[in-house]
């Protein structure tokens, strides 16, 4: 009866903490599902501002809500003669997901 009473405490703490290594693969796994939607996302910005779609994001920054769950903001840093800095933000319920510095050409300021 004793060995049944050990072999079964050996299995609810396996079982403990093999529960803990699911969980913490399940939240990297999600952490990994929104970094991916967030460069998605990031990527659309992105192309928009390049493309001059955006022409007053690209001059001026802002910030705007892309679906329920995501926004962006991005901010015009300085501008030289034919470049412009920006910080593009992408937030998921407000906390920031992912940051990217990219440098516009003048071309899709205008």
């Amino acid at each position: 009866m004793l060995e049944v009473l050990i072999a079964l405490l050996i299995l609810a703490v396996t079982f403990t903490a093999s529960m803990g290594v699911v969980f913490r693969a399940l939240r990297i796994s999600q952490r990994a599902e929104e970094t991916t939607e967030a460069v998605l996302k990031t990527d659309k910005v992105l192309f928009e501002l390049e493309s001059g779609l955006r022409a007053d994001l690209a001059k001026y920054g802002g910030r705007e809500i892309l679906d329920e769950n995501y926004q962006f903001e991005t901010t015009a840093k300085g501008r030289e003669v034919f470049f412009q800095d920006h910080k593009i933000r992408i937030l998921k319920h407000g906390v920031p997901i992912l940051t990217k510095d990219v440098v516009l050409r003048e071309a899709s300021l205008s």
